[in-house]
């Protein structure tokens, strides 16, 4: 419909509106409006609270997490991820 000129937005999560526009080669008629998110979608561990290991095991991601954040590598993860994204658009 927005190549058909039929709507002038559209709303999509960025990675599949720019893959959208790259496929439809529509890169010169299409400006990605850059801000804040529409959404985030997070992340969740779940454990069920019958297993008896159920406090240890969340302890140790969180603190896994923890690590990871205060030592840089957290982000290095993403950044990497992120540039493989970035390198198709």
């Amino acid at each position: 419909m927005l190549a058909e000129g039929q709507v002038d937005a559209v709303v999509l999560n960025e990675f599949t509106g720019r893959a959208a526009i790259k496929e439809l080669g529509m890169q010169d008629r299409v400006d990605v409006v850059q801000g804040r998110p529409i959404s985030i979608t997070g992340l969740h561990v779940m454990i069920s609270k019958s297993n008896p290991e159920a406090d240890r095991l969340l302890a140790t991601v969180n603190d896994g997490l923890e690590r990871i954040q205060a030592s840089g590598e957290y982000q290095s993860i993403v950044n990497a991820h992120m540039s493989r994204i970035w390198a198709d658009f």
